[in-house]
């Protein structure tokens, strides 16, 4: 940030190259209808803000093009500060209110609006004017630059606030837009913590340039300087998707992100539980839902008023990671290499959730019915069991188990059990001590063992399947990790 405390406005598509051991790259790439997702070599466009933090990440970056806007030096030699009086305004007046008043919202209201009225008609959408029912075009004060220096900067300070929050003993659950859930393993959970009582994070917070820029930009609309605030505390979380997730402190709901899903009625306790209990099944579920009519169907006299509830079709709930970073072997995740591995991945997803074809089963009055087979979830395990090569029927331990009997018929890392003497038992004693046909044992011997991800639950499976195969038990032992495929 320049001396005259302005941050310069550069946009430029780009060519790049993160290390491999870089955790959080900062220059998104567009996955079409997915959004933006965050690989470690690609092309993409970038503002100054996300280039910067790229090159102290050890990027290697190619500039393919380049658009810079020099700032506007006044008389005196300062730099002209874009919307900073306007802004600073106000501050000013929504603070004469007391908070949550209709006045303190309507200037907070048309704060956050001037962003929009900035993005205006850049990129078209289904957005229509009443006045003259033809799409929005740009507005008056539309500009692309500006534009898109604010998204950029927030989505580097966004990385930048994951990052601090690592480097003083957070660890990062979840992050959307302009926020992040992070635990702090070694504090001591109460109600009212804040930034401050998390010990390092505000001097942490301070030293990356897009915070640092975020803070100056507060100081010069007159507000306190901290860019970062904390909105809920808790001592439990559950995380299922980029936006899903349930916070709670003592058991009761503190925040609920309800991955796009619409509930009515209930509290937020009642809805988390149902959330919760859906992310734990294994079967896709189809949800009957409601909406208010959308000022749009007014104008199209499609519905008679605004607060008309009318019904939605009925909608299969999405729960599902969204592989927007790619799970590893110990349970962490990484960024995905590229465009192409994000897109592998989500091909998988869809795969999985597709409904199965109807089985056949028996004519009826000469015409053949088909039995409706629910579709399944696509659980990390599961896509990762599918991207290995592993044909996935049934649950992920219905498939590991099956792949695991592979691996004892064929006496691989020397599973197959032996009797006193060190010889094979017979595959029907083996058929009987797994509690599955002789014919699956036979089969077994000729099947292709394929190697399979490493995860928590291919352990604890792993370890029942021996059990059973085995009278005396037969511990987990080094040789055993030619059954899996490990990745960084």
């Amino acid at each position: 940030m320049s001396p005259s405390s302005t941050t310069p406005i550069m946009i430029a598509y780009v060519k790049f190259s993160f290390p491999a051991t870089c955790k959080r790259p900062t220059i998104p790439v567009m996955a079409g209808a997915r959004g933006l997702i965050y690989p470690l070599h690609g092309e993409g466009y970038a503002t100054h803000f996300e280039l910067e933090a790229a090159r102290g990440k050890g990027a290697e970056i190619q500039v393919i093009r380049e658009q810079s806007f020099p700032a506007t030096i006044l008389k005196d030699g300062r730099h002209e500060l874009a919307f900073a009086e306007f802004f600073k305004l106000m501050v000013a007046e929504r603070n004469k209110y007391p908070k949550d008043s209709l006045e303190n919202l309507i200037y907070k209201e048309v704060s956050n609006s001037a962003y929009g009225k900035l993005a205006q008609g850049v990129k078209p959408r289904n957005t229509r004017s009443f006045a003259t029912r033809t799409t929005l075009p740009m507005s008056r004060i539309t500009c692309p630059a500006y534009a898109c220096a604010i998204t950029g900067l927030v989505r580097a300070a966004l990385i930048e606030l994951m990052d601090a929050a690592e480097e003083v003993g957070g660890v990062v659950l979840a992050a959307t837009t302009d926020g992040a859930m992070i635990a702090f393993p070694k504090l001591t959970y109460f109600p009212e913590a804040d930034i401050d009582d998390i010990p390092g994070l505000y001097t942490a917070l301070l030293s990356k340039p897009a915070i640092a820029a975020l803070s100056q930009g507060r100081v010069n609309m007159g507000c306190p300087p901290s860019p970062v605030e904390v909105k809920h505390v808790g001592d439990e979380a559950i995380i299922m998707k980029t936006r899903g997730y349930i916070l709670r402190a003592n058991q009761k709901t503190q925040h609920l992100a309800k991955a796009g899903i619409q509930m009515w009625g209930g509290d937020a306790d009642a809805q988390a539980a149902r959330l919760e209990a859906y992310y734990e099944s294994e079967l896709i579920e189809t949800w009957h839902m409601q909406t208010l009519a959308s000022a749009q169907n007014v104008w199209d006299r499609k519905v008679a008023d605004v607060i008309m509830i009318k019904d939605v079709n009925p909608r299969r709930v999405n729960v599902d990671f969204d592989f927007k970073v790619i799970p590893d072997d110990s349970g962490g995740f990484r960024p995905p290499v590229n465009l192409e591995e994000f897109e592998s991945y989500r091909e998988t997803v869809d795969n999985i959730r597709r409904r199965p074809k109807p089985k056949k089963r028996g004519a009826v009055c000469g015409q053949q019915q088909d039995t409706p087979r629910p579709a399944r979830r696509a659980t990390i395990d599961r896509v990762r069991l599918a991207q290995a090569g592993v044909r996935v029927c049934g649950s992920e331990e219905d498939t590991l188990r099956r792949m695991f009997l592979y691996a004892v018929a064929q006496d691989i890392a020397g599973l197959y059990p032996r009797g006193p003497e060190g010889l094979r038992i017979t595959q029907a004693e083996l058929a009987k001590r797994l509690n599955v046909p002789l014919s699956a044992v036979k089969n077994a011997v000729r099947r292709t063992y394929t190697q399979l991800p490493f995860s928590q639950i291919a352990l604890i499976t792993l370890i029942d399947f021996l059990y059973d195969a085995h009278q005396e038990f037969v511990p987990y032992q080094e040789d055993m990790d030619v059954l899996f495929l490990r990745s960084g």
